[in-house]
């Protein structure tokens, strides 16, 4: 971690202080039980989930889990690649439950746990950036309810993963940095080059990381921890990579949906980079928003520390680092991401919410610990309402009757512009910036006063959002079948639109888990023997029997629907 706030250590003709009595360690306690009690908040916010509300993404990595568990793998073909470095947590739920509703729950209390690491990191980055124990203690707890730590834990994505992963990964890479150790370089790299078997964004953790240890090889001195360190990202990238592409063979055998061509135009047309940069700035802005803008005291403090010249090495090199990773996650996303017309395209927030918690906890220590923090504050303001600008600007000739508005893009962007009405950057940015000043406001009170705002507002909203923005989409789906009875046959096209097929096949993908789904082509003839179950697409008008012109005498139709998706399951008799 990033350290500008560390006081000057004293001068080189100081007589050496007396040793101190080593402190006791009764407090040692408190940090399994605010993990657990982390774990117990994570599991009251999930407690409405009983199915996936993302579709196709957690079908992606739920799948992945079943099949590493020796169960049936899917055809997800066409699909965006979702990596298996996280389903692999996730495997212990299908050890236990095929139960659809069970091994979901199992899934969310997975997340919990996971995600209540963040209390006892968030106190080790608190402790490095110089807070006391008597300090850090409850503001880690309080800070590791941000939304952008809790929200995910109610999906089986790996957004539910990452912010843990890297705020764990900054901590040991900082180690190596203010300490050349091997062992923390080591550290370093395999969380590193897990995070690429996680998501396309470790990708950005590898080439940042990977540019650190390349640099501490060219200056001199014991190049021994880099060079191990380089060693095991080379071996760490080179598994990661070979394990996805199993993955990726296996549950994707017609290939992914790809960005390559698309990426690759935008970043050598000037249309490209413009809509690249300015995606990039609204994804900066909507994870500033989720730090209630606290985090833009950190970034500014962070691009201060970078450029001072006699700022402490360390301290420039992770500032660099926090920085690099931040500016590489959102221009590379926002170049590959395709324009779905829909107002996310130009402020999304998720792939930046894997960073939102170490920019908090660099916010906090700031208010903490510096005497004033009125420039700061004032800066981030201003690099917060420039984001607004391009955001503004990006959206201005867009209408909701022509473009798309999902409040899920939007988990604490849309909270602060007005509980979800529209994306409104003017409304979330004065919402934003009126939180900061209630915290610098605050921060005079001492860390209690912080501590008591931050718990008020980050619990708050994380038991509002999941409400909002999960539970109606958490709807179980329709029984396919009788579990464990017959092959399931599904119409190679359950709808004319692509994506809406793909959304009705990973919905059955996760249903059914005794067999693997076989696609067929209704006109072209009937599935194989052993067949029990046939799903194919209703279009709106049509009859449940009509969907279906050359079913076999006695098979019977019944119909299914779930957000506007339409589709009809036939049943034959012999399984019945």
């Amino acid at each position: 971690m990033t350290e500008p706030l560390a006081p000057p250590g004293p001068p080189a003709s100081a007589a050496p202080a007396p040793a101190e009595p080593r402190p006791r360690r009764s407090w040692l306690w408190l940090l399994p039980a605010g993990w657990l009690a982390q774990v117990i908040v994570r599991l009251m916010i999930t407690r409405n989930l009983d199915a996936p509300p993302v579709y196709p993404d957690e079908t992606g990595y739920l799948v992945a889990a079943r099949w590493f568990t020796g169960g049936p793998g899917a055809d997800l073909s066409g699909a965006t690649f979702y990596q298996g470095g996280y389903a692999l947590l996730l495997t212990p739920a299908y050890l236990v439950s095929d139960d659809p509703a069970v091994l979901y729950r199992i899934v969310l209390g997975i997340n919990a746990l996971i995600g209540a690491a963040a209390f006892p990191l968030g106190f080790a980055a608190l402790r490095r950036l110089g807070l006391t124990r008597r300090a850090a203690l409850p503001l880690a707890w309080t800070a590791a309810l941000l939304p952008a730590t809790t929200f995910w834990s109610g999906v089986a994505m790996s957004d539910a993963l990452l912010p843990v992963l890297v705020l764990a990964w900054l901590l040991c890479l900082d180690r190596f940095v203010r300490s050349r150790g091997a062992g923390a370089a080591a550290a370093a790299s395999l969380l590193a080059c897990y995070a690429l078997s996680v998501h396309s964004r470790g990708m950005i953790l590898v080439a940042v990381h990977g540019l650190v240890l390349v640099a501490y090889l060219v200056r001199g001195g014991n190049r021994r921890p880099a060079l191990i360190g380089t060693a095991v990202t080379v071996l760490g990238a080179g598994a990661a990579t070979f394990f996805n592409s199993l993955v990726r063979d296996r549950l994707y055998p017609d290939g992914t949906f790809q960005v390559s061509e698309l990426l690759w135009t935008r970043l050598t047309t000037l249309d490209g980079q413009g809509w690249a940069l300015a995606g990039a700035a609204g994804q900066v802005w909507a994870m500033l928003a989720a730090t209630w803008m606290i985090g833009g005291i950190a970034l500014v403090l962070m691009a201060h520390a970078l450029g001072r010249r006699n700022a402490p090495p360390a301290d420039r090199v992770m500032a660099g680092v926090v920085l690099a990773t931040t500016a590489g996650i959102a221009y590379a996303t926002a170049a590959g991401l395709p324009d779905e017309v829909r107002y996310g395209n130009h402020a999304y927030g998720r792939y930046l919410s894997c960073l939102a918690f170490v920019y908090l906890l660099v916010g906090l220590a700031a208010l903490v610990r510096m005497p004033r923090v009125a420039k700061p504050a004032v800066l981030g303001a201003l690099v917060f309402a420039g984001c607004a600008a391009v955001v503004a600007l990006r959206i201005s000739g867009m209408k909701p009757t022509t473009h798309i508005y999902l409040t899920f893009d939007f988990p604490e962007v849309g909270l602060l512009g007005g509980f979800w009405t529209g994306l409104k950057p003017l409304w979330t940015t004065l919402t934003a910036c009126a939180l900061l000043l209630l915290f610098c406001g605050l921060r005079r009170f001492g860390p209690v006063a912080l501590v008591g705002i931050m718990i008020t507002v980050n619990l708050g909203a994380a038991m509002l959002m999941p409400a909002v923005l999960l539970t109606p989409r958490s709807q179980p789906i329709p029984p396919v079948g009788e579990a464990g009875r017959g092959g399931v046959a599904v119409a190679a096209s359950l709808n004319e639109d692509r994506m809406r097929s793909l959304l009705i096949y990973s919905r059955l993908a996760f249903r059914v888990s005794w067999t693997e789904l076989e696609k067929f082509d209704p006109a072209g003839g009937l599935p194989h023997e052993g067949i029990c179950t046939v799903v194919v697409g209703r279009p709106d008008g049509t009859a449940a029997e009509a969907t279906w012109p050359r079913h076999p005498p006695g098979w019977r139709a019944r119909e299914a629907e779930r957000r506007r998706l339409k589709w009809v399951v036939w049943s034959a008799p012999s399984c019945r």
